[in-house]
């Protein structure tokens, strides 16, 4: 996001860069699964892994030509203590969660994971209150648009995340159909992505980027509020028990993302830009690992989607009280 806040200065290109951003975003996880799919019908699911390689190696091959040149702010310190805190923390908390399917709450190995993250993180939130040039300042995550915006980045990336779980392993262990044909059920996702991520920037400039983040939230928790309703039957056609679902909170996951983007990075001074972007990206992060284990480990399979879909539904009432307060 320093990138391009250096390649789009003026602030209304900024704006339709960052919705942008936020729509491509959504869509790169969605087309890792899909071609996940293609790959471990045609090949091994050993070689997923060899497509971050491809990837980042045509990021540093083209990095050299299209990125610009930029002098170094060489008086700040990287706060390496802070990030290693940080890292170690949520890395010991989400591994506490996750194993939660295989051993009970009240055993050594959840209990002491969870606690050695908490402890970690307070120790992390304690020595940037203190540093001098802190990764994260606190300060940073008090304004409440930001706040709102990062929280409806994290459900949106856990419900979308959340749905590609649950539904492929019902799809090919209850329905029994094959990892073809499982990607192929996403096909409609990935289309209603790109055509909701297309419209988002033309109507954040039309209506804001608070309005159309509240009707994404919206359209996104009555998506997985449909899903949790009729998915998990086996005996739904997927025309109109999977399918509408699945539009509906594609749509709304494209929207909210591009306009939480905007409003997380809106007003960040251009010595911070670099700081909105690792903060939004942790909490896109921390939506598919965090709020997802927590939600399966609460519930089953349609409690988590129906949870997830009220959380989204309670966040576009937050957004949508906070573009129209009461007087």
């Amino acid at each position: 996001m320093a990138v391009l806040r250096v390649v789009h200065p003026a602030p209304a290109a900024y704006g339709r860069a960052m919705a942008t951003w936020g729509g491509l975003s959504v869509l790169g996880a969605t087309s890792g699964n899909l071609l996940s799919g293609v790959i471990v019908a045609w090949f091994s699911w050993r070689w997923t892994f060899a497509v971050p390689l491809v990837v980042a190696a045509t990021a540093l091959a083209l990095a050299s030509r299209w990125l610009p040149h930029t002098t170094p702010d060489r008086n700040r310190a990287l706060d390496l203590t802070g990030a290693l805190l940080a890292t170690a923390g949520i890395t010991l908390a989400s591994y506490g969660l996750v194993v939660t399917d295989v051993r009970p709450w009240s055993s050594a190995g959840v209990l002491l994971p969870l606690l050695g993250g908490a402890v970690l993180i307070a120790a992390f939130l304690y020595t940037e209150h203190r540093a001098p040039d802190p990764l994260l300042p606190i300060r940073f995550l008090f304004d409440r648009r930001r706040a709102l915006a990062l929280t409806a980045i994290a459900l949106s990336a856990c419900g979308t995340a959340m749905t590609f779980v649950v539904l492929s392993l019902h799809l090919q262990q209850t329905r029994d159909w094959s990892a073809l044909r499982t990607s192929a059920a996403f096909v409609p996702f990935a289309l209603a992505l790109i055509a909701s991520g297309r419209t988002a920037g033309p109507l954040i400039d039309r209506y804001g980027a608070r309005a159309v983040t509240t009707a994404g939230l919206g359209t996104g928790g009555a998506g997985l509020a449909l899903l949790a309703a009729t998915a998990l039957h086996a005996h739904i056609p997927y025309a109109y028990g999977l399918l509408p679902g699945l539009v509906l909170l594609a749509a709304g996951t494209a929207a909210s993302f591009g306009g939480a983007a905007v409003l997380a990075t809106e007003g960040v001074p251009p010595r911070q830009t670099g700081l909105a972007g690792g903060v939004l990206n942790s909490a896109m992060e921390l939506g598919p690992t965090v709020l997802f284990a927590l939600l399966l480990t609460l519930g089953g399979d349609a409690f988590s989607l129906a949870a997830t879909g009220c959380a989204l539904a309670l966040a576009a009432l937050l957004h949508h009280r906070a573009t129209y307060p009461t007087p």
